[in-house]
C-alpha cells in the first residue's frame, strides 16, 4: 500500500472530510450532475428553507446510486446469490440467440 494511503488510517473527524470534500468534489460524475439544478436553486426568490429543502434533495438522489447496491448487499443475506443468478438468467433469455 502507497505512503499516502496508510496515513489517511490516522487522519482526525476534519482531515477525513476535507479529503472527502476534495474527492467528491472533483469526481467527474459529480461534476456533471451538479450544474443543472445549480440555477434553480439559486433564484433570489427561494427562502434559505427552501435552499437547504433542494439541496437535500439533490444529495439524497445523487447517492442512491450508491446506497441501493450496498443496501441490498448488507440485507440480501443467503437469498442474493440466488436473486443474482435468476437476474442473470433473464437477461440471458432477452438476448438475441445468436447462429
Amino acid at each position: 500500500m502507497p505512503k499516502w494511503m496508510a496515513g489517511i488510517d490516522a487522519f482526525t473527524a476534519p482531515k477525513a472530510f476535507g479529503l472527502a470534500a476534495l474527492l467528491g468534489g472533483v469526481n467527474p460524475k459529480n461534476l456533471l450532475l451538479a450544474p443543472p439544478p445549480a440555477p434553480q436553486s439559486a433564484k433570489p426568490n427561494l427562502s434559505g428553507g427552501e435552499v437547504w429543502l433542494a439541496l437535500a434533495i439533490f444529495v439524497v438522489l445523487a447517492s442512491l446510486t450508491v446506497a441501493i447496491p450496498v443496501v441490498y448487499y448488507a440485507v440480501g443475506g443467503e437469498g442474493r446469490p440466488a436473486h443474482h443468478e435468476r437476474v442473470e438468467g433473464l437477461a440471458a433469455a432477452q438476448q438475441p440467440h445468436r447462429q
